[in-house]
């Protein structure tokens, strides 16, 4: 079996050029709320993240399971508003 490096060549190029159109992603502060993800941790929402990928993501800050206070940011595609009070 032959390799055609002219057309691996191409598809490289054409996968280089098409990337390099790809518009950079795009992030938007909002105002802060509280939520939690599918899996039921909680959260605040800070931002959203768009990226093109046709689907918008939130910016998240979750805290770390170990308890110690360290916090950090995540995307998430999926959270829950927590019920306000009446």
């Amino acid at each position: 079996m032959e390799i055609d490096y002219t057309l691996m060549s191409e598809a490289v190029r054409d996968g280089v050029a098409a990337a390099e159109k790809k518009r950079p992603a795009r992030m938007m502060a909002i105002r802060p709320f509280d939520a939690f993800n599918d899996e039921g941790r909680p959260v605040q929402v800070v931002g959203v993240y768009d990226d093109d990928d046709e689907v918008m993501r939130f910016i998240v800050i979750i805290e770390d399971a170990d308890g110690d206070g360290e916090i950090y940011p995540i995307v998430e595609r999926t959270v829950f508003r927590e019920k306000q009070a009446a």
